[in-house]
């Protein structure tokens, strides 16, 4: 189950559940996440991507590891500590996000083999959105204010 609020494709139905929350099948997800709740039989499924697709940044092994059913709590019950603004939130670590220390001088963009990676998976992606048009719907998900 990922735990996040940015636009992503949903399921158009929710299953209810407790605090006044509904659980919602989460079809795709490219915005990453502040929480994850991981099953033992998820993990396995992960630790059987990497083997195939290799290692990744969590987020991005996530997303790309579609034989995963994932779900969305909604409203968020967990939000990143950089978005706390964007929301009216008191962060209660600080207000300044650190600023990364990864230059673009020591982090290059890649070579053409990189850039045709990333062509091809955008495609994948497109293609997989277009496959979800029916069953799911592309929205934000909503966060209660009183619950920070």
């Amino acid at each position: 189950m990922r735990i996040e609020i940015e636009k992503k494709f949903v399921a158009k139905i929710g299953e209810s559940i407790a605090c006044a929350s509904k659980l919602f099948r989460l079809y795709q997800d490219r915005t990453g996440a502040a929480g994850y709740i991981l099953w033992p039989q998820g993990a396995k499924k992960l630790l059987q991507c990497e083997q195939k697709k290799g290692i990744a940044l969590a987020d991005a092994h996530i997303t790309d590891c579609h034989n995963i059913k994932a779900y969305q709590v909604e409203p968020t019950p967990i939000i990143q500590l950089d978005q706390c603004r964007d929301y009216a939130i008191q962060n209660p670590i600080n207000n300044i996000a650190t600023k990364s220390t990864v230059s673009s001088v020591n982090n290059p963009k890649g070579g053409w083999a990189f850039r045709i990676k990333r062509i091809v998976f955008q495609l994948k992606l497109g293609l997989r959105q277009v496959a979800l048009i029916t069953k799911s719907e592309r929205r934000y998900i909503t966060i209660r204010k009183q619950d920070f």
